[in-house]
This record gives C-alpha cells, sequence and structure tokens, in this order.
C-alpha cells in the first residue's frame, strides 16, 4: 500500500509558506518521499532559505489576485496558452485584494484609506473600516454617503432620507441637513448622526439633525383623504404621512399654521358657551405630523372653548364645490368637538354655518375620523372661518391637542 501523498493540509507534512509549498509539490514524488522519510529536511531546507522570499511572493499574490492591478494590455508574455486564458478569466471575474476592502488583510486598510481620502476612527470595528473605504471616501458629504453610514445604525429595511436645507422638521439654511428615518427601525436614535461623523460622510461646516417618523392611519388620512389622493401618490409618498404636513396638496391652510411647528399664530383661542377664554401654547413633542401641536387649555370657571382660524380669503373658496377639511385632536380628559365652518361673503358678511364632524374624543389619543367631513361650499362664498369647538362643560386645566389642519377643494368635483 502506496503512503498517502504529503501535502501541508494532512498533517504529514510541516506547514511552510505558500510559495515553498507550492515549489515543494512540483517536486517528483520520489523525492518528496525520500524528503518525508528523513524528517522533511529538504523542505524545511527550503522553508529556511526562501522564507522571506515567501513573503514577497505572497504579497505579490494578494495584491495581483485573480485580477491583477494595472491594464489589461499588454497580456503576460511568459505564459502557456491555459495560463494566459486563466489569467484572462480571472481578470474579468474576480478583483485584486489591493482594491477590494471588504477581503484586504486589516493591516492593509490604513493605506487603502488614503487612497480615497477616507478617515478611520481608532474605535471603529473591522467590519466599520472596511466599510467606511468601500462606502465613503471621495463620497462623502453626499447623500448617498451620508444615508450610507445612517443606515449603519438601523434596522429592518433601513429607510434613510437625507434632506438638505431642513433642521429637523422646519426649513433650514443652506448648511442644514436632516437625516429621517423610521422610529421603528431606529433602536438608538443618538447613534445615528453619531454614525455618519464616525465614518467620515458629514460634510464640512454642515450641520446634521435627525428624525424619526411613524405611520398611523390617521396620520395617512390627515394627509390622503379620498381616494384621488391615495391613486395620484406613491406608496412612499403615503408611507411617509405624518412626516411634515406642508407636503398636503393645495391644502388652503398651508400658510396659516396648519402644522403648528414653530408657532401657534394666526390660530386663536376663543370662549365658548359662557366660559373663560382658554390659553393657546405650542406643545414642542409628540404632534401627529411634524414634531409639536397646538395645545389649548380651559381656565377659569367650568365651559367650553375653542381654537379658530382668521377669516381666510382664497382663491380656491368658490361657491357650489365641495371641499375636504379636518384637524387631529387629542384631549388630556373626555370631551366632545366638533368642527364648524362660518362662510362669509367678499364682503365679508356671514353667509352660513356647516357643522362638522361631531363627536365624543377618546382620550390620550389622536383622533381623526370625527373630525373629517365633506361639504359644499354656499353660493356666495368667498371666505371662511374654520373653528374647532370644545361646548364642554369642562374644568378648569383640561386641555387638548391639536394638529394637521386641512381645508382642500376637492378638485374631482364640478370640473
Amino acid at each position: 500500500m502506496s503512503s498517502p501523498e504529503p501535502t501541508a493540509d494532512n498533517g504529514l507534512a510541516p506547514v511552510m509558506s505558500t510559495f515553498v509549498d507550492r515549489l515543494y509539490s512540483r517536486l517528483p514524488r520520489i523525492y518528496r518521499t525520500l524528503d518525508q522519510q528523513t524528517g522533511w529536511e529538504f523542505k524545511r531546507y527550503l522553508g529556511g532559505a526562501l522564507g522571506f522570499g515567501g513573503e514577497v511572493d505572497d504579497i505579490i499574490e494578494l495584491i495581483r489576485g485573480a485580477r491583477p492591478v494595472g491594464p489589461d494590455t499588454p497580456e503576460p508574455w511568459d505564459l502557456d496558452p491555459e495560463d494566459l486564458e486563466r489569467w484572462r478569466v480571472a481578470r474579468q471575474n474576480r478583483m485584486s485584494l489591493l482594491a477590494d476592502p471588504e477581503s484586504a488583510p486589516p493591516e492593509w486598510l490604513p493605506w487603502m484609506a488614503q487612497l480615497v481620502g477616507a478617515y478611520l476612527p481608532a474605535q471603529g470595528s473591522l467590519a466599520e473600516r472596511r466599510d467606511i473605504i468601500g462606502g465613503a471616501g471621495y463620497r462623502a458629504g453626499t447623500r448617498a454617503a451620508i444615508a450610507d453610514a445612517a443606515r449603519s445604525a438601523l434596522t429592518g429595511s433601513r429607510y434613510a432620507l437625507v434632506i438638505p436645507h431642513m433642521a429637523g422638521y422646519v426649513a433650514g439654511t443652506i448648511w442644514d441637513i436632516t437625516i429621517r428615518t423610521r422610529s421603528t427601525e431606529t433602536p438608538n436614535p443618538d447613534e445615528v448622526l453619531a454614525t455618519v461623523i464616525r465614518k467620515g460622510a458629514k460634510p464640512a461646516g454642515a450641520k446634521l439633525y435627525h428624525a424619526t417618523f411613524g405611520t398611523s392611519w390617521d396620520k395617512i388620512e390627515a394627509l390622503f383623504p379620498t381616494w384621488e389622493d391615495w391613486e395620484a401618490h406613491t406608496w412612499d409618498q403615503i408611507e411617509e404621512a405624518g412626516v411634515t404636513y406642508a407636503d398636503v396638496p393645495d391644502n388652503i391652510l398651508a400658510t396659516y399654521n396648519p402644522s403648528f411647528e414653530e408657532t401657534v399664530s394666526p390660530w386663536v383661542p376663543v370662549a365658548v358657551g359662557g366660559g373663560s377664554t382658554p390659553t393657546l401654547t405650542l406643545n414642542p413633542s409628540g404632534g401627529i405630523d411634524g414634531a409639536s401641536s397646538g395645545r389649548l387649555t380651559m381656565v377659569g370657571a367650568v365651559g367650553g372653548m375653542g381654537l379658530s382660524t382668521p377669516v381666510i380669503t382664497d382663491a380656491r373658496v368658490l361657491p357650489g364645490r365641495e371641499y375636504v377639511l379636518g384637524i387631529s385632536g387629542k384631549p388630556g380628559v373626555g370631551m366632545s368637538a366638533r368642527i364648524d365652518v362660518e362662510w362669509r361673503t367678499a364682503a365679508n358678511a356671514v353667509i352660513s354655518t356647516t357643522t362638522a364632524g361631531a363627536g365624543v374624543l377618546a382620550v390620550n389619543e389622536w383622533n381623526r375620523s370625527v373630525l373629517t367631513a365633506r361639504h359644499l361650499a354656499p353660493a356666495a362664498a368667498a371666505k371662511f372661518k374654520m373653528s374647532m369647538v370644545i361646548p364642554g362643560p369642562v374644568s378648569a386645566g383640561s386641555l387638548v391637542d391639536w394638529d394637521a389642519a386641512l381645508f382642500r377643494l376637492v378638485s374631482t368635483i364640478g370640473g
């Protein structure tokens, strides 16, 4: 029975460099068998004599890989036809480690980072450093690089949208950039911006903001109350319902602060049913769309309270046309609410009042369905005033947040 072939893998031969093993494997079998009987003296000699040469050869192989660095012409002249064909195939299908951050030896990464202008943080993991070289570098500062870096801190689908000239939920300057992610995919919001900065993707001089959003049916209805609206938008647009109310198409209230993001003006608190005039303040967190909402708080004696727009004049206020109107309310105690629309002529005379969405609001929840309706504007209508009315009675200190106000012409009605 013949002895097994001595190799570096079967434990019969001492492991040398790739270079020495390759040379040794080319010896006739009889020489390798005799060498085994003498304790691998010849192979050990080759290992000692050619050790450094093996290291050089290994590095050359890593650099060359199966796709050698440099031009594809002229081709190597010293290869036989079969080796030349293998060289051609390898060059087309595989990459040299010199240009592959995913598989290059870790000690090469700082050098590779210099080639693409990337910064490798000392505290970054090996996977993160490879990702920085492959995903940032000269792309740093671009939307794609910022989004890719932010995705490292996300889960699920890793949705990340980079919006220039935005500071959170409000319009910003040329130096402001907001990264928007889904709240359900952002386990640690603080880590989103930290990752972008750590990976070197932040543009110089820019200020980064991070905003999360989560979709609910209340938010979707606020933006897309009719089937026609759904048909006219992509699912990505529908899914982002609730991020900002400024995107609502043709909302007549768009210039009247329907989302209460930075102020409560020009909305006005009003007394209802003999009660005291409530206070209206900005609630900076917890809005159904954007970040903030308008908070109406009852003061003084028990009674009702309300919130009203100024008298609004708009070319889209047309008699006989149908309008979609609504607002979301979130009360701190049980209360009922309705919307009153006071229609006026061009001379500001009151024509009539339409009541919409009368109903009880669920406590500590955003209520939308009972406060949304479609109505026809009466003849001669040219202006309107919209009010949210809590008829009461409610006690002092009772509050309700308002957000996502909408008043829009239904363009599919009436031509």
